[in-house]
């Protein structure tokens, strides 16, 4: 038994080395109705097959999604999302999920609408298990990791609404690069002991190659010395021990 997820144009769960490049997702439509609040009442989710919570959250079944992603590590690239609608509930792009490790490049997403059917007047009677309708071009979870290429990561178009949008939160006084920065690069909010360890180690090489490059800097300024500077350098370096001795033992 399985609880319903919404219509979904292609799903990935769990791969590793994952590489999925030059795909075109288009025209994914659910036009299922809302969930119905007297025969189960207001819960938070199903809970019919062992579903996750911080995936499955309210009623899921009028959900729609060009892409969803869970549990996989690898690359997407050079990926076209469009038309994705769902009548009633929330419309998604690509959806990354917990547990990822991917990098993107060129995610293309447009026309993506949530809640078509609905109207501002029906939003305020909605009550769980129903959601708001929400769209989004790239929508990326908690408790992920996600690589975005800087030039061309995601490219979000203009026709992205619904009754709420995860970029309802930008603040106005920020650039769009800024804000698409802060909102598509998550890290992880469990970071455990070994990426600790990596990080320090990765510190000690960065300040020996360091150390290094200075000591070979002065090698070679000092090999540029000819031989007769070279004994001036050591006369007066001697010269200035002695002075130091006898500053620090007057009596000799």
């Amino acid at each position: 038994l399985h609880s319903s997820k919404g219509a979904i144009g292609l799903r990935i769960d769990g791969p590793d080395n994952l590489v999925v490049d030059g795909i075109y997702i288009h025209d994914v439509a659910n036009w299922a109705p809302l969930g119905n609040q007297d025969w189960c009442g207001g819960y938070g989710g199903p809970s019919v097959g062992g579903e996750d919570p911080d995936i499955q959250y309210g009623f899921t079944g009028t959900r729609s999604h060009g892409m969803i992603i869970d549990y996989a590590q690898g690359t997407l690239s050079n990926i076209q999302i469009e038309g994705i609608e769902s009548y009633n509930g929330e419309a998604n792009g690509l959806t990354v999920y917990k547990g990822c490790d991917i990098s993107l490049e060129n995610i293309q997403v447009d026309n993506i609408h949530a809640g078509t059917q609905l109207t501002d007047d029906d939003i305020p009677g909605l009550a769980m298990p129903n959601l708001t309708p929400r769209a989004c071009g790239v929508d990326i979870r908690d408790d992920t990791i996600v690589n975005i290429v800087e030039d061309n990561g995601i490219i979000n178009g203009d026709d992205i609404a619904g009754f709420e949008t995860c970029y309802d939160e930008i603040p106005e006084d920020e650039d769009n690069k800024t804000f698409l920065t802060a909102v598509t690069s998550k890290i992880p909010k469990n970071l455990n002991l070994t990426h600790y360890i990596i990080m320090a180690i990765f510190c000690i090489i960065l300040l020996a190659l360091m150390y290094f490059k200075v000591m070979i800097n002065r090698y070679k300024e000092y090999n540029n010395i000819d031989d007769h500077d070279r004994i001036e350098v050591i006369k007066l370096m001697n010269d200035s021990e002695e002075r130091k001795i006898s500053e620090i033992t007057p009596l000799i």
